[in-house]
């Protein structure tokens, strides 16, 4: 068995679309559409194709710990579009 996958890079179904959190903005007004294509490693691996519009969020790595002396990293991302 392989575990290559195959990205339909132009998908023919509707992505999920989505705005940037109030919390997480930074500047400009970001919409995001995702096309999910696999979940795997326990759905810690998500693949597929992601679009966004210009802005700058805060983008939050990681998982959250049980432990509290453990947090995500963040970190500044700056978004252009995907696609022309």
């Amino acid at each position: 068995m392989s575990l290559l996958k195959s990205v339909e890079t132009n998908p023919s179904f509707s992505p999920r679309e989505s705005k940037a959190l109030p919390e997480r903005l930074i500047a400009g007004d970001p919409a995001f559409k995702t096309w999910a294509q696999d979940v795997a490693k326990d759905d810690l691996v998500h693949t597929g194709v992601w679009e966004a519009t210009p802005g700058e969020t805060r983008s939050i790595k990681g998982r959250r710990s049980s432990s509290a002396t453990s947090s995500p990293a963040l970190s500044k991302s700056r978004r252009t579009p995907a696609r022309q």
